[in-house]
């Protein structure tokens, strides 16, 4: 499973653990293909037994990474509403009801019971 949170963060499942992924732009290197120099790609920045971890990791990141209040504040912001839209994607889905469960721990349940199906 792929949850895309912004346009450079995102976090990607596999049978035992989620993985917050940013996008960069490849730099060149002695190893780096000249053709590749340039393109954007997504790599591995952390791994986390649960999807709440992987939400703080990213919330701490965000906090760490602005100096300024304002643009912290609206990342934060951005990224509460986007956990929202997955929230309301699995409701819809109707996998189970969240409405009176953690948002962090509900999406947490319901990513880890649908790896748990895809095995």
């Amino acid at each position: 499973m792929i949850i895309n949170l912004t346009d450079k963060e995102r976090v990607i499942t596999d049978s035992m653990q989620f993985i917050v992924q940013t996008k960069r732009i490849i730099q060149s290197s002695k190893n780096t293909k000249a053709e590749n120099v340039g393109n954007e790609e997504w790599g591995n920045v952390g791994y986390f037994p649960s999807i709440n971890y992987a939400l703080r990791y990213i919330s701490k990141n965000i906090v760490l990474e602005n100096d300024d209040f304002k643009v912290m504040v609206e990342k934060l912001n951005q990224l509460d509403i986007k956990i929202d839209e997955v929230k309301e994607l699995l409701e819809n889905m109707r996998v189970k009801d969240l409405l009176t469960v953690n948002k962090f721990e509900a999406v947490e349940e319901l990513l880890e019971e649908e790896c748990e199906g895809e095995m």
